[in-house]
């Protein structure tokens, strides 16, 4: 269990409000806004509750975890209770995801945690989302040394009621 707290948030999105900002960037409806940020990388998001995307790049730069790991944290807030799937893919490594939300003590709190059940080597995360709720898929790679592009996607079924 990671018990590390976020060092760096170097992008975000906002699904079903239309918003998504990476870095120091800015973004709107099916826009792709272009951050600055660690990462360098671009997000978009789309109105209706998603999907959401965010591509970034796992640099030597990037913060580590406590076993010398790079990571990217991508937060997210849940536009309406349902259930979300985050994928993390990329051809330049294996990436792992792991679904983390920030307990009333600080610490970070696994949801979910996923490799390769999204096909190939994407992973592949499914979790309960609750309106309002900030979430964070923290994307790193199998192999400690991994690095290069990778996308997050982000996407939402609203519960019937």
């Amino acid at each position: 269990m990671r018990t590390q707290a976020w060092v760096v948030l170097v992008g975000a999105l906002v699904v079903g409000a239309a918003v998504a900002s990476c870095g120091g960037g800015g973004g709107g409806a099916s826009g792709g806004a272009t951050g600055g940020g660690s990462t360098g990388g671009t997000g978009g998001g789309t109105s209706g509750g998603g999907p959401g995307t965010y591509d970034g790049t796992l640099a030597s730069t990037s913060a580590s975890l406590e076993d010398g790991s790079k990571y990217v944290a991508v937060t997210f807030t849940a536009s309406a209770d349902g259930t979300a799937t985050v994928t993390a893919g990329s051809s330049a490594f294996d990436p792992v995801v792991s679904i983390e939300k920030t307990a009333a003590d600080g610490t970070a709190v696994v949801l979910a945690e996923d490799d390769d059940s999204g096909g190939g080597t994407t992973a592949k995360a499914t979790f309960a989302v609750t309106a309002g709720s900030h979430y964070q898929a923290v994307v790193t790679g199998v192999a400690p040394a991994s690095a290069g592009a990778f996308t997050v996607t982000y996407t939402k079924e609203t519960l019937a009621r």
